[in-house]
């Protein structure tokens, strides 16, 4: 088999399986239009990438892909995500950082009526900053965007 009908047989199994987790689940259909606008009054991090202080819009794309972008649409990144949940639905949508000393890592992302929310795993740059540094958590609160 050559490296072409690889990829060809490697999207159609992506293809398959995310037509397969939308039938099993239909929450995940409904998942793709969750956004969330927050002014956030500090730099951070999302992964390894840096961003400045600012209003940004952050959104689940697919099941597992989040998507932060800045008010003007020049800033912005996707990054993957992993489900989390909670015994009951969250009262309000927020997003959580992992704070260390003036580092801050996008962590959370929650949204208002839904007891799962998604995760970010640490990057190896956050991993490197929580080396020598006491870890705490801050919370922005989020309007759902329309």
């Amino acid at each position: 088999m050559n490296y072409k009908n690889v990829r060809i047989l490697a999207l159609a199994v992506a293809v398959g399986m995310v037509t397969l987790i939308c039938v099993a689940n239909p929450a995940a259909v409904q998942a793709e239009s969750r956004e969330l606008k927050a002014n956030i009054p500090f730099d951070f991090h999302v992964g390894a990438r840096s961003f400045p202080a600012g209003t940004y819009t952050v959104r689940l794309v697919a099941n597992s892909v989040i998507q932060v972008r800045d008010e003007a649409g020049k800033a912005w990144m996707t990054e993957m995500s992993l489900p989390i949940w909670s015994d009951d639905r969250n009262p309000n949508s927020r997003l959580v950082f992992n704070r260390y000393g003036n580092d801050q890592f996008l962590t959370q992302i929650l949204w208002p009526g839904y007891n799962q929310g998604q995760g970010l795993t640490k990057s190896s740059l956050e991993r490197e900053v929580a080396k020598n540094t006491i870890e705490t958590q801050r919370t922005v609160a989020a309007s759902t965007a329309q």
